[in-house]
């Protein structure tokens, strides 16, 4: 398996995070029966993650017990990020963990379209056509015709462009338009209704949603005495798990109204969500009698021993499993097979030997069978990996549990564990998923489940359990890991960013990982034209920190360098970028390893640079890749003596909003401004800003930004320090940028400041303060909006420059 290496073990795999296992109480199964008595659907449409009404959802989970789809049109790879340094598609691979989190508590499903969060939008108009509005019209009406929904609930309002965030408006848009397409191809499986998920802020009097001629309303927070928690604390708990968002939420237990409004379809009556439609087994042909037999579980329901259940359970498998092929019948059978076997105790597990394994790998897995309380015991067991019969025994009745140990081989063609919509090269508005079988799903496990049939008497169950590494933490206890399939051999760049001046020589550092049964090979770099290395390439790499001399071309340019690891006859280039914390499952995401390369005359002098972290960015590697000796400033050690030697000192974006002893940061810095010292403060919000006091003078945060990558940038003054050197900044220097120029604009500033840019969005107008610099005693003070956070890593030549300006102001 995969050596130990200390010195990578902040590149590679050593801190993976683990869960524990989930536990049935008979509270759970109690819910769990009901629901599945209920035939009902449910699609709760937006789109992001941390969109969705969790209130909402909770309640038709748990109270109505239907089957709630929550669909995200992207996965947020477009936001902030306040717990790590993920952005963009990193990001919203962590989005989207946060989202299957959520969803295990307030018992929704979860779905996604193929649209990326490209950022912040002010027009709907500029999401249709970035998405490409035909293209979404098709994937929603081909999820809301697989799992036909019942109920359709919009999070947001179609008729309210440019009003708010273009994303939301459009999601609601496409909404309807997916509906009206359904209502003409195949109207059996159009929504009876759909909702507007209104809300009393969008009234100025909270009495109009009151009208039962246009909502419903409905008290959300109810007590379920069984499992003994309201619907707001199950609710808060969901919304929690959107911690790179900062949506920690407390529970309550209080009055929680939620209002829909009626858009199209039949208004319910007394205000009833389902009234008028058929949630009943009824709906299903030949599922009566199904519908009478759980009827009898619920009314009869044992907490004490919901085993003496599983004997009607079984009876209604029966039934199912013979029934004509329908939605309700995919949907219900795997969910009636868990109902059989946890109202019995029965555990499953397969547990690997190791965290991680690769294509072509054997191997050796223990697969646990506990039945301490079960009635139905299998007489057969066969198990299944990759389609293929790897056991299959005969079992004794009186038999408690069995451990039976496997070696499974690999398949060399099985998929790694990554997400499988970056596979394709992404576009800006969509990931390339059309062709993938998982399209829709927030996640795919490929290669790393066992099938189990489970033959007693005359009824054949099926279950799908994952491999997973199962160990005892010192301090945590049992830990539990999925299995993830990577390559045999990682190449990583140790850093992400390379600036050089042309025709000058720098060291680059590739961290290499392989199997203990890896070939050594031959590492090379894949170069831009007229660029060279020293050495060329290197044999006989196994595993370590390999380094090369780059010597750049004398063209300015911005490119990408690439890694090559040869070993016989298999070419290893790519890199594992890791995406682990605590409340979501350790996640891989498989890459081709490449360093951004800048090669541009950045005219710098030597010193320190001081970097005080904030919610999560990459500067701290930009202001060393620039040449700079970085200092990681720490906020409880920041004084006149740890900032005495910097030049200047430059703040993560919204530090102010995460650190509680902002006031005294903000009064050190100051300090060091007053005795000649230099600070960059870049972008913090309005939401639980920790400090009132921002800079020397008085600013106030807004809401304003520009989101238009390319937009029209012009300057308030010509002859400002910050300009003119000693790089000297031209309107060429805005071009190249990603994503948005800047956000949280201040709103409002003291005469004392300088806005030094101008800039505007199509059809929007000038906004002044993305850059404001004021002298203050022998120093200077910089605030800026402008997003660096998102340029600076990325390479952008011009932000570069500019960054380089203000930090030798």
């Amino acid at each position: 398996m995969r050596l130990a290496l200390a010195a990578l073990s902040c590149l590679f795999l050593s801190a993976l995070s683990a869960q524990t296992r989930s536990y049935q109480s008979t509270a759970d199964l109690y819910q769990r029966v009901q629901s599945f008595n209920f035939l009902g659907h449910v699609v709760y449409l937006a789109a992001h993650p941390d969109d969705e009404n969790t209130r909402l959802i909770s309640y038709l989970t748990h109270e109505k017990h239907a089957q709630v789809t929550y669909i995200s049109m992207t996965r947020g790879g477009g936001g902030q990020n306040l717990i790590g340094t993920e952005l963009t598609d990193a990001l919203g691979v962590l989005r989207t963990r946060e989202l299957q989190a959520a969803r295990k508590i307030d018992r929704g499903a979860q779905k996604f379209t193929s649209a990326r969060d490209f950022g912040f939008s002010k027009h709907s108009d500029e999401a249709l056509a970035i998405w490409g509005e035909s293209k979404m019209v098709d994937e929603l009406s081909a999820l809301l015709m697989t799992e036909p929904a019942d109920i359709v609930i919009n999070r947001f309002d179609h008729r309210t462009p440019g009003t708010t965030h273009g994303q939301h408006t459009a999601s609601a848009i496409l909404s309807l338009m997916a509906v009206k397409k359904i209502k003409a191809t195949d109207a059996a499986k159009s929504p009876k209704r759909l909702f507007f998920n209104t809300s009393p802020w969008f009234f100025r009097d909270v009495n109009e949603i009151s009208d039962p001629k246009r909502y419903l309303s409905l008290d959300t927070n109810i007590y379920y005495p069984e499992l003994g928690m309201a619907n707001g604390e199950i609710a808060a708990l969901a919304t929690s798990q959107h911690r790179c968002q900062g949506f920690g939420r407390i529970g309550v237990r209080e009055e929680q109204m939620e209002y829909l409004e009626l858009i199209e379809g039949s208004m319910p009556e007394t205000n009833q969500l389902f009234s008028g439609i058929d949630t009943s087994w009824g709906r299903v042909a030949g599922g009566e009698k199904i519908g009478s037999i759980i009827t009898s579980v619920i009314e009869e329901f044992d907490f004490k021993n919901p085993k003496n259940h599983v004997p009607k359970l079984v009876e209604a498998y029966k039934i199912l499993e013979g029934l004509p092929e329908s939605y309700w019948k995919k949907k219900k059978l795997p969910e009636l097979t868990d109902l059989i076997f946890d109202f019995q105790g029965i555990y499953l597990g397969a547990h690997t030997q190791n965290r991680e394994t690769t294509p072509g790998e054997k191997l050796s897995l223990t697969v646990e069978i506990n039945q301490l309380n079960s009635l139905i015991k299998p007489h057969q067991l066969s198990i299944f990996y990759q389609d293929k019969l790897v056991h299959q025994t005969n079992l004794t009745p009186d038999t408690k549990g069995y451990k039976i140990p496997l070696e499974l081989t690999i398949g060399e063609q099985t998929p790694y564990t990554t997400p499988y919509w970056l596979n394709k090269p992404v576009l800006e508005g969509h990931y390339d998923t059309e062709s993938s079988r998982y399209q829709g799903l927030p996640w795919a496990t490929q290669g790393t489940d066992l099938t189990l049939i489970w033959q007693h008497d005359d009824v054949r169950f099926q279950k799908t359990i994952p491999l997973t590494y199962r160990y005892a933490d010192p301090s945590l206890g049992e830990r539990i890991e999925p299995l993830q399939i990577l390559p045999s051999a990682q190449v990583s760049f140790v850093e992400s960013l390379g600036i050089w001046q042309p025709k000058s020589t720098r060291k680059i550092s590739i961290a290499v990982s392989s199997t203990s049964n890896f070939i050594p090979g031959t590492l090379s770099l894949k170069l831009p034209e007229g660029w060279r290395s020293v050495p060329s390439q290197l044999e006989g790499v196994q595993q370590g920190i390999y380094e090369f001399m780059v010597t750049s071309s004398s063209v300015s340019s911005t490119t990408e360098i690439g890694v090559s690891l040869i070993s016989g006859k298999k070419r290893y280039d790519q890199s594992v970028q890791l995406i682990s914390y605590e409340h979501i499952p350790s996640t891989p995401w498989v890459k081709t390893a490449q360093m951004n390369a800048v090669n541009l005359p950045i005219i710098h002098s030597p010193g320190v640079v001081g970097y005080l972290p904030g919610a999560g960015d990459k500067i701290g590697e930009v202001i060393a890749a620039l040449g700079y000796e970085l200092k990681v400033l720490q906020p409880d050690e920041l004084n006149e003596k740890t900032l005495q030697n910097c030049q200047a000192v430059v703040v993560g974006i919204r530090a102010f909003n995460v650190y509680s002893q902002s006031d005294q940061l903000v009064d050190a810095l100051l300090e060091y401004t007053k005795q000649g010292g230099n600070v960059l403060v870049q972008y913090n919000t309005t939401a639980d800003l920790k400090s009132s006091i921002l800079g020397p003078y008085p600013l106030t945060i807004g809401r304003d930004r520009v989101t238009d990558q390319s937009a029209q940038v012009s300057f308030n003054t010509t002859d400002h320090p910050v300009l003119l050197g000693p790089n000297p900044i031209t309107p060429d220097d805005f071009e190249g940028w990603i994503q948005e120029r800047g956000l949280y604009f201040p709103s409002q500033w003291d005469h004392q400041w300088k806005a030094i840019l101008r800039m505007k969005d199509p059809d929007t107008g000038w906004l002044d303060s993305s850059l404001l610099v004021a002298s203050y005693g022998k120093g200077t003070w910089t605030y800026t909006g402008l997003s660096l956070f998102r340029q600076l890593p990325a390479g952008v030549p011009g932000a570069l420059r500019l960054f380089t300006n203000i930090i030798e102001q």
